[in-house]
């Protein structure tokens, strides 16, 4: 029972009773994890040239879980890639790498976006009048906000493990579990890109990107479900866009670590919906020595 509340914490802490920081190991190797699902493009891009077979492989009609699939360890097998092994520890490794990015990134850092002057503005809402005191209670918001950045992180989880038994147990395996991984896997990708588009809404001019690429996933899943020719371009529509908004995330995280490093923690300027509205300013922090 206590690991399996340890485990929630971790997909839900709100740093109670203590300070955050964007600049901390935790939030870095979560922000280079997060970067790091871009080398799909790459290993995608690698293994396709090893396809054998009549036909060359197909962006538009070949679906990304052919090139994990292990069929050319048979002998009388065409249609394949010898290079499957590469393809499938990608699968695993970006899948870890996507778990380890929804329990390493906070849920506090996660909505400002990694900014560190808005997370320190955040935050002394909450703080006790007595500067050598610990935050006041349960340090951070409640409701709305709690429930998305749980919701967010959670789906990033499902993405992490879906992709993770998709490189372990490939399409010519155990067919129906693969299936029901990419399923599970294009319904977190969606969900969350939808999820972040809400809760960085008004947070941050990045949310349009994240609303279009929410959009452009959206309408890849609503083809697929209803059957296409080209199931192979349409399922990158979801995957790409999910990428994109890990990169995206990651970089804010890492800009974010960086500013605070070199103690720019003023809060973030208007956005044009706060259009007249004071913006509070709060003085630069001394750098950190570590």
């Amino acid at each position: 029972m206590s690991g399996f509340k340890s485990a929630i914490g971790l997909l839900d802490g709100w740093s109670e009773g203590g300070d955050p920081t964007v600049n901390d190991s935790r939030h870095m190797v979560g922000s280079w994890a997060a970067k790091a699902a871009s080398l799909f493009f790459v290993f995608e891009w690698a293994v396709h040239y090893d396809w054998t077979g009549a036909q060359p492989y197909n962006y538009g009609t070949n679906v990304v879980s052919d090139l994990g699939a292990t069929g050319c360890a048979v002998a009388s097998a065409s249609n394949c890639t010898h290079s499957f092994v590469a393809m499938d520890l990608a699968f695993v490794s970006i899948g870890i790498g996507l778990f380890a990015t929804s329990c390493l990134i906070t849920s506090p850092v996660l909505w400002v976006g990694g900014h560190s002057g808005d997370l320190r503005n955040e935050y002394e809402k909450w703080r006790n009048p007595d500067p050598h005191a610990v935050l006041r209670g349960s340090a951070g918001p409640t409701g709305f906000v709690r429930t998305m950045t749980a919701l967010c992180r959670w789906l990033l989880a499902l993405t992490g493990v879906s992709l993770t038994i998709i490189g372990l147990v490939p399409e010519n395996v155990i067919r129906q579990v693969h299936d029901s991984s990419v399923v599970a896997l294009g319904i977190g990708m969606c969900l969350w890109l939808i999820s972040m588009s809400v809760l960085w809404f008004k947070r941050t001019y990045w949310v349009f990107a994240f609303i279009l690429l929410a959009i452009i996933a959206g309408f890849g899943g609503w083809v697929l479900w209803h059957g296409t020719n080209a199931p192979g371009m349409y399922e990158r529509f979801m995957i790409y866009p999910f990428i994109v908004g890990m990169a995206i995330m990651g970089i804010m995280i890492t800009v974010g670590a960086s500013r605070e490093r070199r103690g720019m923690v003023e809060p973030r300027h208007r956005r044009p919906w706060q259009s007249g509205l004071p913006v509070p300013r709060i003085p630069r922090l001394k750098p950190r020595h570590s």
